[in-house]
């Protein structure tokens, strides 16, 4: 099956040709994910600069590390997550758990039946899904819920029972993934242990909407940076990440910004933007619990929302420290343009996110 200009054997192997090295097969391999300024030339051009390191190349065991440009149209409208960016569907479905929320399910139920593409064009990508080797997980699915809140247990066994009856006919031959107990009863556990800290974040965001709002103007970015630092101190969120997300979506530039993106920031500002923004940031969160807990698994999340890859291809500069029961701990290498080239706002933005400071007090 070719991804691109590179040929996934049923036997799980690459194929590929590169101009240094020729054709070459790889039985081992690890994609390097993307980042966010990728995905708009991936949108624009369907051209992706696609890595491979830790490798495994049958005919020369000295090579360790290849760089292919590939030309991927853009055809399913579908990226996938992982730790640390994003990659094109393909790539981030290979040997993995995919995560599918709502929409993807519904780009499938579109395009595929019985495992196979239904029109030419995406035939030559995905001629058949089982060759893709993983399987799908419909919690997002069945968390999120459709009524943009938080679901009860008889609407959550309804979404299982809706992902699994379009997944039977678009992709029966793909896995759903069981845990050890019931399906139900494991998301149902996730949505009341979710509910508290989304709904903390929810009032966090309802009550600081209205001023994230992008600028360009120093003072105007350090006195809403000071007023949302002030909100989420009052929500006991300074060093939540959707206090991170908030004040990059003052200081960077307003087109593709991943946190108004993922935010989904308009005014007025509802409680169901809210609850669906919160939804999706727990989505990466939970890839990156289960990526710390499980370093050798491989998981993605495929989604076919814009903001929410733009989130994750921002994630490549965040890095887990900790987590409790309550938060999830980040370090993070912020691009400069999320945060303007000003020293003054580099010094704010790190003293405001670490809870303890205030711009007043930057010295």
């Amino acid at each position: 099956m070719p991804i691109g200009e590179i040929i996934f054997l049923p036997n799980g192997h690459l194929e590929l040709t590169t101009s240094e090295h020729g054709k070459l097969t790889l039985s081992e391999w690890k994609i390097t994910p993307l980042k966010l300024e990728s995905l708009q030339d991936y949108k624009e051009n369907g051209k992706v600069h696609i890595t491979l390191t830790d490798l495994t190349v049958l005919e020369d065991p000295e090579i360790t590390e290849i760089t292919v440009t590939n030309i991927i149209p853009d055809v399913l409208g579908a990226y996938c997550l992982v730790q640390g960016g994003w990659v094109p569907p393909g790539f981030g479905m290979i040997n993995s758990t995919v995560f599918a929320d709502r929409n993807f399910i519904s780009k499938l139920t579109s395009n595929f039946e019985g495992d196979k593409a239904k029109n030419t064009d995406l035939a030559k990508w995905f001629s058949d899904l089982k060759n893709f080797n993983f399987q799908i997980d419909i919690i997002p699915f069945a968390v999120e819920g459709n009524k943009k809140r938080f679901p009860s247990k008889n609407e959550v066994v309804a979404q299982i029972k809706e992902a699994r009856d379009k997944l039977q006919v678009a992709a029966p031959g793909i896995e759903i993934t069981k845990y050890r107990i019931p399906l139900q009863d494991y998301a149902w556990k996730l949505v009341t242990g979710l509910e508290p800290y989304i709904q903390k974040r929810m009032d966090f965001l309802t009550q600081a909407a209205p001023l994230i709002k992008p600028s360009s103007k120093k003072e105007i970015i350090l006195k809403r940076w000071q007023s949302i630092a002030d909100i989420a101190k009052d929500h006991g969120l300074s060093t939540d990440i959707i206090h991170f997300v908030a004040l990059i979506s003052i200081s960077a530039p307003q087109k593709n910004s991943p946190g108004l993106d993922i935010l989904k920031i308009n005014h007025p500002y509802p409680q169901e933007k809210a609850y669906n923004a919160c939804c999706d940031i727990s989505q990466m969160e939970l890839l990156i619990n289960l990526q710390r807990m499980n370093p050798s698994g491989k998981y993605a999340i495929i989604t076919s929302d814009l903001g929410l890859v733009r989130f994750g291809g921002l994630l490549n500069d965040l890095t887990h420290k900790t987590s409790d029961d309550d938060n999830l701990t980040l370090s993070a290498k912020i691009q400069p343009d999320l945060i303007g080239s000003d020293p003054e706002l580099h010094k704010a933005f790190r003293k405001l996110i670490s809870g303890n400071a205030s711009v007043d007090s930057l010295e």
